[in-house]
């Protein structure tokens, strides 16, 4: 009965050696792009540059951002059902690209990936889903709603979210 009640406690000890420690970090980092193991969303910040000076858009980025591991995933779409371009009262002013739709099942990730402005000045952002190949999910939807911000340098832009244009934005 004792090896029994040793046996009970195998899977859990499993469990927590390969669970993430909240607020650690590797110090052998592969790269800046990995997977945060920490449960809080940090925003950080990449510049798209176009050999310029001045980068014509710096992107945050964030949980929905395409991660390193998603190559190994299946890419699947994401229903955009509703799309808003918001912006703030602030000077300089600062726009949030707000995105409700579906995803095909609950086991997709979301990814939102925001291209830096074309020659026409438009920011192309493409929203889509990935998913463990050999993953079996319930197939019914799940919903999500989503504010991603886009910061652009001076200049009037076009939005487009999978295809559908959102919105002009205009900076000073």
């Amino acid at each position: 009965m004792k090896s029994i009640k040793q046996l009970a406690w195998l899977p859990v000890l499993l469990l927590c050696a390969c669970s993430p420690v909240a607020g650690s970090t590797s110090p052998t980092a592969a790269s800046p792009n990995a997977p945060s193991l920490t449960p809080t969303c940090q925003i950080v910040c990449k510049v798209n540059e176009n050999n310029s000076a001045t980068p014509a858009s710096i992107q945050p980025t964030s949980e929905y951002s395409p991660q390193a591991g998603d190559s190994l995933l299946t890419k699947q779409n994401a229903f955009v059902n509703s799309q808003e371009l918001i912006s703030t009262e602030s000077n300089p002013p600062q726009f949030t690209l707000h995105l409700t739709g579906s995803l095909p099942t609950p086991c997709n990730s979301l990814r939102i990936d925001i291209k830096p402005p074309n020659a026409n000045n438009l920011i192309a952002v493409e929203v889509y889903s990935v998913i463990s190949a050999n993953e079996v999910c319930a197939q019914v939807t799940k919903p999500f709603d989503v504010s991603i911000p886009i910061v652009v340098a001076s200049g009037s832009y076009t939005i487009s979210a999978n295809g559908q244009p959102a919105s002009k934005l205009v900076m000073p």
